[in-house]
């Protein structure tokens, strides 16, 4: 009686020339735009371990430039892995602790599905979350700042 061993990643084993080659991320395109008291991050491209940075990078850039807070339109992003939603989170965060907010506008279903399946669906898309959000995080301050 024999039994086969098999190789326990479909690569392994083969020679060289027939093992699978990483395909490289395709470019991200990330634009911005200021309306009244507010910076929209514009985001077309897949977000991942290669891309997230430029969306944070950006994300800090407009927070920087806005008085009021951040939008960030997710209309063409059509992938997006925990990196990038590291990225969003981090956002967030920089914008509660600066007394501004950060709203996703326009995801698509892949970003959506993201942040249902990661309960982050609500404070990172309803400009009332984000807003009780930085009342909540001013309420914070105050207390810890009182004598």
């Amino acid at each position: 009686m024999s039994s086969q061993v098999r190789p326990s990643h479909p690569d392994a084993g083969a020679a060289p020339s027939q093992r699978a080659v990483a395909e490289p991320t395709p470019p991200i395109h990330i634009t911005t735009y200021a309306r009244g008291g507010r910076v929209t991050v514009v985001v077309a491209g897949e977000i991942d371990l290669d891309t997230a940075p430029q969306l944070q990078h950006a994300i800090t850039n407009a927070l920087r430039r806005s008085p009021a807070g951040v939008d960030v339109d997710l209309d063409r992003v059509p992938f997006c892995d925990c990196t990038g939603l590291n990225a969003l989170l981090d956002g967030r965060r920089c914008a509660l602790g600066q007394g501004k907010t950060l709203v996703v506008r326009n995801a698509g279903a892949a970003v959506t599905r993201l942040l249902a399946l990661t309960r982050t669906l609500g404070p990172l898309t309803s400009p009332a979350d984000a807003s009780s959000a930085v009342v909540r995080q001013r309420t914070l301050a105050a207390a810890i700042s009182s004598p």
